[in-house]
């Protein structure tokens, strides 16, 4: 796979394009990728991270053995090394592995408590390279990062109009207006009737943007059903 088919597949996924810290981060990124065993989301993420700082993108041969995939703990007690790149190099590390890698080079606990420490997300996101860091999460974790669809696209896409919208008082909040002869759809199981009632009264009080992500998106859907008016199936839910 060469340079250029790798930069069109990461540029056409969810029609985003990556952001680099400057050239030199791009060009390690798809060398390396292209050199990589595999060019799934564990390797991209941990190139990716590796090539945000110049020092790791210079001693990349010392903190990971590409042709064996492992990883080098090592690294970290190295001379070269400074706040930032391992910061830079444990992020690496533990997209790469889900773990934590390095605790096991210590053998007593307070170290290894200590080591754990310096994965926390207050120690690793507290430097300049917090913004790529995050795009690395992306890379890593794709299927959660992905933009979500708005109330106005899932209406779009049933070939529908947005829905009605009412002003709360003076504070500036909107919340889903749901027409009262489609609160109940008729020919749905008692059951599914009664989940639509309990939702719907919350959401013609609540703000949707108030309500907790997985109740938001049931709340999203079901309006758009009964503005639809149709019937429900518990599998969808």
């Amino acid at each position: 796979m060469t340079n250029t088919a790798l930069r069109a597949e990461s540029q056409s996924a969810d029609n985003t394009h990556m952001v680099f810290a400057d050239e030199e981060h791009e060009k390690f990124y798809y060398e390396k990728l292209e050199q990589a065993r595999c060019q799934d989301c564990y390797h991209k993420a941990m190139i990716y991270v590796l090539g945000i700082s110049e020092d790791t993108r210079n001693h990349f041969s010392q903190i990971y053995d590409i042709k064996a995939g492992c990883i080098k703990t090592k690294c970290l007690r190295e001379g070269w090394q400074t706040s930032g790149s391992v910061r830079v190099v444990r992020l690496a590390f533990n997209l790469y592995t889900d773990s934590v890698p390095s605790v096991d080079d210590y053998r007593r606990k307070d170290e290894q408590v200590n080591e754990c420490r310096e994965y926390s997300i207050s120690d690793i996101f507290c430097c300049s390279y917090a913004r790529y860091f995050w795009e690395g999460i992306k890379l890593r974790h794709p299927e959660y990062c992905c933009r979500q669809k708005s109330l106005d696209e899932i209406f779009a896409e049933m070939g529908g109009t947005s829905p009605p919208y009412r002003r709360q008082g003076a504070t500036k909040k909107y919340t889903a207006c749901i027409p009262k002869r489609r609160e109940v759809i008729p020919g749905a199981d008692i059951h599914i009737q009664r989940l639509q009632r309990r939702i719907l009264t919350e959401i013609s009080i609540h703000p949707i943007h108030l309500l907790r992500e997985g109740k938001r998106d049931m709340m999203r859907r079901l309006t758009a059903w009964s503005l639809s008016g149709k019937i429900l199936n518990m599998s969808t839910i």
